[in-house]
């Protein structure tokens, strides 16, 4: 059991573990730490207010509900952002203008009007990203179609933000280099 004002002085991933073990006062710092960041994540994928706070009661609910899947090998912030995507996607899926669309193990959703589009996009797309290695895919996944900045990238991916934005750069040239093949 860890003091109460000693939760301030542990990384995230001991957090969710003391969380993991019942300790509630684990989340309250971890609720601190990643409160901001988490609603600006959601609050650039979502377009009403409304919807973002939803998202963002929905992410924390099940954080709570999947804890006792949590790894500790996993850096804290990629599980939360993994649950907080899927709680993005799984809100846009109800609404009822959109369409989903996979590319690959990735999942794209986009307004009903530009579907047609967005499959040729796919195919280009597969194209392009089927020669990238799957870090670079998912560094480009995040910057490109999930909207991350370099800040929130570098704490998904465990890299500075110098590394994050030359990684992203270098990825984005090639694949640019690659369309211009096509």
């Amino acid at each position: 059991m860890v003091l109460v004002g000693e939760y301030s002085k542990l990384a995230l991933e001991e957090l969710l573990l003391h969380y993991k073990n019942a300790e509630l006062l684990a989340f309250d710092e971890l609720y601190l730490r990643t409160s901001k960041l988490l609603y600006n994540f959601i609050r650039k994928r979502l377009r009403f207010k409304d919807d973002a706070e939803d998202a963002f009661q929905e992410s924390y609910f099940r954080i709570h509900k999947y804890i006792a899947t949590y790894n500790p090998d996993q850096p804290a912030m990629a599980w939360i952002f993994a649950i907080t995507r899927n709680v993005i996607v799984d809100r846009l899926k109800l609404n009822s203008k959109m369409q989903t669309s996979s590319i690959g193990d990735i999942e794209v959703v986009c307004a009903k009007e530009s579907a047609e589009s967005i499959l040729i996009f796919n195919d280009l797309l597969n194209e392009v990203l089927r020669d990238l290695n799957e870090s670079d895919k998912r560094l480009l996944v995040d910057r490109v179609l999930n909207e991350m900045d370099y800040e929130e990238i570098s704490v998904h991916h465990s890299v500075s933000v110098t590394n994050a934005r030359q990684k992203v750069s270098r990825i984005l040239k090639n694949v640019r280099f690659r369309f211009e093949k096509l």
